[in-house]
């Protein structure tokens, strides 16, 4: 991989999340309330080969590490940090990889998803809702995976 494609996946994946809590951080400081939620991937765990590669994998490590340690950083504050891991979701990126795949392929896919289907994008709001939702006043700290299982 050359340095450009790493710092570019670093700068699509990583960046984007440090530099919008860095602007939200000073109004949930002074409000003394708030809550982020941060958009991570199960390919941040660095588990399953198939999932990510390693810049992609390692910038969503980032945002994971990232979210837990502001998360100590800013309860003083009242603010909650959490993120969200997805695994496969039904996205146009992601169906037209599926629908090149192989139906073999495919459905090894679906075999590490106990649930037997791929996420929806409302799956993940759903997630995002919650964390963001007076439910989760006392969560903090949390990666969150929608995965169905996987």
């Amino acid at each position: 991989m050359a340095l450009e494609d790493w710092n570019a996946l670093l700068n699509f994946n990583l960046t984007p999340t440090f530099l919008f809590c860095k602007h939200v951080m000073p109004v949930m400081m002074a409000q003394r309330a708030g809550k982020i939620v941060n958009l991570s991937s199960i390919a941040g765990r660095g588990e399953d080969a198939s999932v990510g590669n390693a810049a992609y994998s390692t910038a969503k490590a980032g945002v994971s590490v990232f979210t837990k340690r502001l998360s100590r950083e800013m309860a003083a504050y009242g603010v909650n940090c959490n993120a969200v891991a997805p695994g496969a979701t039904q996205t146009p990126r992601i169906l037209r990889y599926y629908d090149s795949q192989t139906p073999e392929v495919r459905a090894q896919a679906m075999e590490k998803t106990p649930l037997g289907r791929m996420a929806t994008a409302e799956d993940q709001a759903n997630a995002i809702a919650f964390l963001a939702s007076n439910d989760a006043d006392f969560i903090t700290g949390v990666v969150l995976d929608v995965t169905g299982g996987h």
